[in-house]
């Protein structure tokens, strides 16, 4: 994203519709309305809080790191738990973990 466009604000990316966490790496993320990475205490003008409804979609919990029905992830809200409309798989993780060996 351009310099300057993103601000620190309460209503951070990490807590909007738009925001699918990195699957291994939880303070970056990707922004599905703006088709770019983020930082998770960014946000924008096109914030809308999640809700978690009773749409046929699975979820993303960070905490657990496992994919929930709308049921389960109320209830990992509810515990406290971070839960998203999805995660964020970056293409080149593969190139990552098989550098580290």
């Amino acid at each position: 994203m351009p310099p300057g466009r993103w601000i620190l604000a309460r209503a951070t990316c990490s807590r909007c519709m738009h925001w699918r966490p990195h699957v291994h790496y939880p303070y970056i993320g990707y922004c599905t309305l703006h088709g770019g990475m983020t930082f998770d205490d960014y946000s924008c003008p096109g914030y809308k809080p999640l809700r978690i409804n009773g749409s046929p979609r699975l979820y993303w919990c960070q905490t657990c790191k496992t994919r929930l029905t709308p049921e389960e992830a109320r209830e990992h809200a509810a515990r406290g738990d971070r839960v998203y409309l999805g995660a964020y798989i970056d293409p080149d993780v593969r190139e990552e973990i098989y550098d580290s060996f």
